[in-house]
């Protein structure tokens, strides 16, 4: 449909509305995840917790998967 996903890093691992924990790991295991994000603000609020959803993905998927979602596709987005 041309549209770009990207989840939190922090959804996949440490949300804890079990909902969006959920939602978040379908859409990984169907590998209709373009991009992995921080949705961090600041520190003192939505602070960058970032490592443990990438570790997970790292662990459960490919790399070349892993590689594209965490690294590649964004670099691709902004031309870099």
């Amino acid at each position: 449909m041309g549209c770009i996903l990207q989840i939190n890093a922090y959804s996949i691992v440490n949300e804890k509305k079990e909902s969006i924990k959920k939602l978040a790991n379908q859409l990984l295991d169907e590998k209709m995840v373009d991009i992995i994000g921080s949705d961090s603000h600041r520190t003192t609020h939505r602070p960058p917790q970032i490592l443990s959803g990438v570790k997970e993905i790292y662990n459960r998927f490919d790399k070349e998967y892993a590689d594209a979602i965490c690294f590649q596709n964004v670099k691709r987005l902004f031309n870099l």
